[in-house]
């Protein structure tokens, strides 16, 4: 009797790939039933700050208490049940990082193609920068992150003059939102460009630009201490008596904000990575943040402070932590150039380490959160720079197809 080895080849195959999908899925459900103890911890122990309460006060529905208990910022808590929390919201980092890395080892994955790819395939994973470009960007993030974490080490007070309004770092962030602004108004241009071009795409660079310009001018309260304007009326009840519109719900956009660049700037490139969810030749995989932005952007996630007890705070940082582990062992196996990744994952770790421990120095309880706020629109400059580079990269090679 012949025996069919391709057939059997293929059942273990499938097999396995069974397995490993049915691992995947234990492995969310547990970080998911993790993450419910936490929210149950934090409804029935966390006192309610009935500051974000306002005019409802004890008369707020259950589900605005809780909200408010979930986003409440304040020095961090470090007694055995916040130790228990941080322990709980580890597990659930380590298993969402976990679920995702076995979709990878089911082979459902490919390495990322070099920098000689075609344009399309390449774009969803890999960046379009050149090398020099990339060590330069990331030795500047290093570097700068380490001088600013020693500076809050050696004199805090200078730590939250840098950070003050209309200081450098400040008017850093509005410069990298206002010139990603600027590049996505040009990936419009770009996408005009194309062969066929659907407007959709048009529509989501413009969503983008427009995101971009509110985010600048936010951050700089429209311009109005640069032009003397007095705040009306009717801003006057926001946070910081300032003509913007995000102080009017200070904490719950914050988090908002700080958890969805997250999402989007480091767990979608590594979910898109290891799972494909856009196929490498489609646009639209254009917009997919590539292995190089997560790196870039991954340090703002261990500045925090007043935020640290946040659940969504802590379950980025965590989640944060393993996936660059994951990419250290995965450079130092393959004998790669991993002393970058190791480099960022120490100095990333011992940041939040010593934000918290030394955190009593800083001179204002929100000090670190400026500095954070200063990396995010750096990655999301990055960003819209590659999203830029790759659409030159495709407009390029269908001149060259269409003289051919």
């Amino acid at each position: 009797m012949e025996i069919d080895y391709l057939k059997l080849t293929r059942e273990k195959v499938e097999s396995a790939t069974h397995k490993t999908y049915v691992r995947a899925l234990l492995l969310l459900a547990l970080s998911v039933v993790l993450l419910i103890i936490v929210v149950t911890i934090d409804a029935i122990y966390n006192p309610i700050d009935y500051t974000m309460l306002v005019r409802e006060r004890d008369n707020a529905p259950f589900w605005k208490k809780l909200i408010s208990k979930l986003i409440l910022e304040r020095k961090p808590v470090l007694d055995s049940l916040a130790f228990l929390r941080t322990i709980l919201l580890l597990c659930s980092g380590l298993f969402i990082v976990g679920s995702i890395t076995q979709l990878h080892q089911s082979g459902t994955m490919a390495m990322p193609r070099t920098l000689g790819s075609s344009d399309i395939e390449s774009n969803g994973t890999d960046t379009v920068f050149t090398r020099v470009f990339t060590k330069l960007v990331m030795g500047i993030i290093l570097l700068s992150s380490l001088f600013f974490l020693t500076l809050f080490l050696v004199d805090p007070v200078g730590f939250s003059t840098l950070g003050s309004e209309d200081q450098p770092v400040e008017l850093l962030s509005a410069l990298f939102y206002f010139i990603s602004f600027g590049l996505f108004m040009y990936t419009m241009v770009l996408l005009s460009k194309q062969w066929n071009p659907h407007k959709w795409y048009l529509l989501l660079a413009a969503v983008f630009a427009f995101g971009f310009f509110i985010m600048g001018m936010e951050e700089i309260s429209w311009f109005q201490r640069v032009l003397h304007i007095d705040t009306p009326d009717s801003f006057k009840d926001n946070r910081q008596n300032e003509l913007n519109l995000h102080n009017f719900y200070t904490n719950p956009l914050e988090n908002a904000f700080y958890f969805a660049s997250f999402v989007f700037l480091i767990l979608l490139p590594f979910i898109h990575e290891n799972f494909q969810l856009i196929n490498k030749r489609h646009l639209l995989s254009v917009f997919i943040p590539s292995r190089f932005i997560l790196f870039a952007s991954a340090i703002f996630v261990a500045y925090n402070y007043d935020m640290w007890n946040i659940l969504f705070t802590q379950l980025a940082f965590f989640v944060t932590f393993f996936i660059l582990a994951y990419y250290a062992w995965l450079y130092i196996r393959m004998r790669s150039n991993a002393a970058f990744v190791v480099a960022l994952l120490i100095l990333y770790t011992i940041s939040q380490v010593l934000f918290i421990v030394y955190g009593d120095a800083f001179v204002r309880l929100f000090d670190v959160t400026e500095y954070k706020e200063v990396f995010i629109p750096l990655g999301f400059l990055l960003y819209s720079l590659e999203v830029v580079q790759r659409l030159k990269k495709i407009n390029k090679k269908q001149t060259y197809t269409s003289i051919g």
